[in-house]
């Protein structure tokens, strides 16, 4: 979500706004790897049925990093606008792989760059950056 909004934002120019300082940090996984692990799930022979996995891409980053890479995959420096924290926000999110690792044979195959840099091919190959809603 946020990564998509990053990347339109950029795409026409305008400046993207982070919530709080920017060094909050996230999990970003790529879609391929979601995919990956469900029909790893679907497909499990493991006892015990409703079982619950973490699927995520392996590492984090802050926010205000996530913004520059979007920059540097897109061949411009992106302006960040800081705004005030949201209530609510979490400072810190990730997955533990572990059980999906061990029951599943899992594992995220797509780095951070790699996906960013094919979601902004995705978008930039649209024709036209998505319409951003603002926040109110």
């Amino acid at each position: 979500m946020a990564l998509s909004r990053f990347i339109s934002l950029a795409a026409r120019g305008e400046p993207v706004e982070v919530f709080g300082d920017g060094a909050q940090s996230r999990e970003m996984t790529y879609v391929s790897d979601v995919v990956d692990a469900t029909v790893a799930a679907l497909e499990a022979k493991v006892e015990g049925a409703g079982r619950v996995y973490n699927v995520g891409g392996g590492a984090r980053t802050t926010v205000g990093e996530l913004v520059e890479l979007v920059g540097e995959v897109m061949g411009e420096r992106v302006e960040i606008r800081y705004t005030p924290t949201v209530p609510g926000d979490v400072r810190s999110t990730w997955a533990d792989l572990g059980r999906a690792a061990r029951e599943l044979g899992c594992r995220p195959r797509v780095s951070l760059e790699e996906g960013v840099e094919a979601q902004v091919r995705w978008v930039l190959a649209e024709g036209t950056p998505h319409k951003v809603p603002s926040i109110a």
